[in-house]
């Protein structure tokens, strides 16, 4: 899957996260899955669902457990 990065960038302005320097796949799972490094040196993990995406409940309770 390839990502437009001004797309990227836009989305996720409001999270003031800085710019992306480099984006790159990282393979598994269904959902494709992104390592976005920043320009102060930190990276974020971006995944991207189809439209059609019908079950986050696993994503949810992940995402849960980093609060």
């Amino acid at each position: 899957m390839m990502l437009d990065q001004q797309q990227v960038e836009t989305a996720l302005a409001g999270l003031a996260l800085g710019e992306i320097v480099a984006m790159t796949e990282l393979s598994g799972g269904h959902a494709a899955v992104f390592k976005l490094d920043l320009s102060d040196g930190r990276a974020v993990t971006l995944k991207v669902y189809q439209a059609d995406h019908t079950k986050p409940d696993k994503d949810a309770f992940a995402a849960a457990q980093l609060r």
